[in-house]
Formats: structure tokens, C-alpha cells, sequence
């Protein structure tokens, strides 16, 4: 056999010289900005972006997961809103709330204005002004929503890629999870094909999504200041490879009625090719949405959170 048969027959390639090295290559070169960083997306909290390296990046898949009700729609809604504020095109597919309830979710946390207040219509001259002005904002802003229930991550493929081929799409946040039926299939199968799918999509198309998940099992009579860790999730087995990053959420608040509510812990639980680490956040549960932290926050008990060898 000749040295050049061989040679074609290897079943190895020098670094650096397959397909998939130049691929990566190429997609750092396009997502270099003019000031020669790479281009990231922000989560609008500054701490977080900061443990993220600058924040999250196009092609990486971002599970965001908590116990009901812990504010997983809000930080989904709140990076949506950043981006999109920022000029990122995004889109925010609800599998369990209609585009007007978006929208008002939207205007709530872009506005401050109680969400039950503008849901019933009931506001004040000030809260109005801060509500149209609000609205009038978010008009021009390059944001989709889509309120289809019950998808299969074959239709939010479709939808995604003609998102992108029209309007340029660089997130997609899908909220959430559990609401992609995929017909026929045990739900730990089915989850692992959705989750492994997404992923694919999300470098395929170049870019960053964002999936709220209900895979939370932790019993809530458990102490109120535990931080909850990956092997706090259902069918980890299955999805822990999966995302490039897994963001757990936490409020003491949420389990004890006699602590501070708006004392809010975001853990980095994963992050691939970075580190991991917990961020101090403030929770405002009027109009659902998560902040940065007050310098309050940082002075105390719930400090330890930041210290804390996770």
C-alpha cells in the first residue's frame, strides 16, 4: 500500500487542520467585535456577566432551573430584555403564556410597575406614565414573541431558522422544558432529545439559547439557606452534558416567610470551559424581575452565599 493510501485512510488529522478546528476558527473570527473582544450577550446582571467572562456567547445552550415559582420567566424575560435593548435580535418562545401575557410580563420588568397592577388595570398617574413610556420603548426594539403551546423541537427548529434567515436571530430564549412534547418517548428520553437537540441548534445557527427547566427535586421543608447544587436535578443522568451552562435559582425568601424576600442567589452550578461560582441578585416580586444586588445585600447574613466554597 502506498504511503499516500495510508496516509488518506488515517483515521486521525493534525491539530488544528480538520474541518471542525477551521469551523471554530472562523466563528470566533465573526464574532469579534471592532475592539477585538469576543462578542457575548449580556444577562442584565453585571455580577453575572462577570463570573460568565463577560457574559454568555452564540452557540451555547443555557438551562436556567429552580423550583416553581422561584422567578425562572423573569430572568428568562430580563436577559431577553437586555439583549434586545442592546439591539440583539431575540425571541422569547413561551410554551405556556400568550404573547399578551409576554408583553405584559415585558413591560412590567422594563417599566418596574407592578405586574398585578397593569394586569388589572388599576394605576396610578406616575405608574401610567412609567408604563406607556415602557411600551413605547420595547415597540421598535427587534423582539419576537411566539405563544405556540405544545411544540416539538422540529416546529421550534422551523421557527428559529426562519427567524434567523429573516431577521437575524442571535437568542432564543424557550420557556420551558417540559412543555416540548416529543410524542412516544419516556419523559427522561424525551427530555434528553430535546435538550441534545437545542444544543445542536444553538451552533447551528450560531446562536445563544436560553431553556427554562422544571428539574428541581429538592423537598422545600429543606434549610431555607442551602444552596442548591447540579445533583438537585431530575434525570441529571440524561442533560448534564449537554448545556455549555446551568444556572440555579434561589431565594431564602422562597422558603422561609421571615427573611429578607429580595435576597436572591443566582449559582453558576456549570460552565463550560469557564468557572463556576454564585452571584448575590435582588428579587422584585412585584414586577417580576431580578436585579443587581444593593450593597444591603452584600452586608448581610446571606453574604455567605458569596463566600461560600461551592
Amino acid at each position: 500500500m502506498s504511503d499516500t493510501t495510508a496516509a488518506s485512510k488515517q483515521p486521525y488529522q493534525q491539530a488544528g487542520t480538520t474541518d471542525a478546528d477551521k469551523q471554530f476558527t472562523q466563528g470566533i473570527e465573526k464574532r469579534m467585535t471592532r475592539n477585538n473582544e469576543l462578542h457575548t450577550l449580556t444577562t442584565g446582571l453585571t455580577d453575572l456577566d462577570a463570573l460568565l467572562g463577560g457574559g454568555l456567547q452564540p452557540g451555547q445552550l443555557v438551562l436556567v432551573d429552580g423550583p416553581p415559582g422561584i422567578g425562572k420567566t423573569g430572568l428568562g424575560v430580563g436577559i431577553a430584555l437586555a439583549n434586545a435593548q442592546a439591539g440583539v435580535a431575540t425571541a422569547y418562545h413561551s410554551l405556556e403564556r400568550s404573547a399578551a401575557q409576554l408583553g405584559a410580563r415585558f413591560v412590567a420588568s422594563a417599566s418596574g410597575v407592578s405586574l398585578s397592577q397593569i394586569k388589572s388595570a388599576r394605576l396610578s398617574d406616575e405608574e401610567l406614565s412609567r408604563y406607556l413610556a415602557a411600551a413605547e420603548q420595547l415597540s421598535p426594539m427587534p423582539m419576537w414573541f411566539v405563544d405556540r403551546t405544545r411544540r416539538t423541537v422540529a416546529q421550534l427548529t422551523r421557527d428559529a431558522c426562519k427567524l434567523k434567515r429573516e431577521r437575524g436571530l442571535s437568542l432564543l430564549v424557550v420557556d420551558h422544558l417540559h412543555l416540548i412534547a416529543e410524542d412516544g418517548a419516556g419523559l427522561a428520553l424525551s427530555l434528553e432529545m430535546a435538550i441534545s437537540r437545542l444544543k445542536r441548534l444553538a451552533v447551528e445557527l450560531d446562536i445563544c439559547i436560553v431553556l427554562m427547566g422544571h428539574l428541581h427535586k429538592r423537598p422545600a421543608q429543606l434549610d431555607a439557606y442551602s444552596l442548591p447544587s447540579l445533583t438537585d436535578l431530575r434525570y441529571l443522568s440524561v442533560i448534564e452534558h449537554y448545556p455549555d451552562v446551568v444556572l440555579l435559582l434561589h431565594r431564602s425568601g422562597y422558603y422561609d416567610p421571615t427573611v429578607d424576600q429580595t435576597a436572591a442567589d443566582i449559582v453558576l452550578a456549570k460552565h463550560r470551559m469557564g468557572k463556576t461560582g454564585v452571584v448575590l441578585a435582588a428579587w422584585q416580586s412585584a414586577c417580576a424581575r431580578f436585579v443587581d444586588a444593593s450593597p444591603a445585600h452584600y452586608t448581610s447574613p446571606d453574604q455567605r452565599y458569596a463566600e461560600s466554597a461551592y
